[in-house]
């Protein structure tokens, strides 16, 4: 999760924004944030100096007070001495917090103007305005992580289907020439064959977006509301367990309904 995102200019902080509602700013302080400002222009003035070495893109701060946070910067090639800094923690993967100071970057020039930047009077209240954007895009930025977890919840949860049934062997001996299809008529006859599970809403979401398992994939775009899951069976050729599995974690996550279940 990102914490903190703040602008710096020539070593002065233009605008410092906190995202957490839940936490404190690290930079609360004035002289904190006048402190770390300074502190990544001098970085930015080093690997200038000494590219031999490679830039300094991030650094980690390791403490209990901060869980240990991360800061990454990015550099602005279209303005000297201009970096984009942000505080975040291990909830952000690194490349993701990179597109997303990419972002305000070229929404920042875009808004206020190369001119306007570069002759900037010290006035802070001038960019306050640029605050709601930078919420706008944590926002977009938190929904997109919650989507990868739904995906990758959802791969796990398919790979074990298909890991459960491979496992699973029909019994060698039967006690009877009638066993097997006994079994099966005794399948058929499971309590939730009959259940009708319903997409949730007036619009049914477009699934390709969250589900990344292809058995989860193909069972809810069969729900309609109208068939239950025996014959969602029978055009999937899957079988109704494993059905009524995926069906209980589509509920979970608010995607569907399926009264009696």
């Amino acid at each position: 999760m990102i914490h903190d995102i703040i602008i710096i200019k020539e070593g002065v902080p233009i605008l410092s924004k906190n995202l957490t509602k839940s936490h404190k700013s690290v930079f609360s302080k004035e002289d904190q944030l006048v402190l770390i400002s300074g502190f990544f222009s001098a970085l930015n003035s080093f690997s200038d100096q000494f590219k031999e070495l490679g830039s300094i893109s991030e650094l980690k701060l390791s403490n209990n007070k901060n869980n240990d946070l991360k800061l990454s910067f990015l550099r602005d090639d279209n303005i000297e001495n201009m970096i984009y800094l942000a505080a975040y923690n291990d909830e952000s993967k690194s490349v993701n917090v990179k597109h997303f100071l990419k972002k305000i970057s070229n929404s920042f020039l875009n808004r206020y103007g190369l001119e306007r930047i570069v002759n900037w009077n010290g006035k802070r209240e001038i960019f306050e305005s640029f605050e709601g954007a930078i919420e706008q895009f944590a926002q977009e930025e938190n929904k997109e992580r919650e989507e990868i977890s739904t995906l990758e919840i959802f791969k796990e949860m398919d790979d074990y289907d298909q890991k459960k049934m491979s496992n699973d062997k029909p019994s060698e001996i039967n006690s009877s020439p009638n066993h097997g299809k006994d079994a099966q008529s005794s399948n058929l006859r499971s309590n939730y064959d009959e259940l009708v599970p319903i997409p949730k809403g007036k619009k049914k979401i477009n699934a390709i977006h969250y589900l990344s398992g292809e058995n989860a994939l193909k069972i809810y775009e069969k729900i309609d509301g109208k068939i239950n899951l025996s014959q969602i069976s029978c055009t999937t050729n899957m079988p109704v367990e494993q059905i009524y599995r995926i069906c209980k974690s589509l509920i979970k996550f608010g995607f569907i309904d399926m009264p009696g279940c």
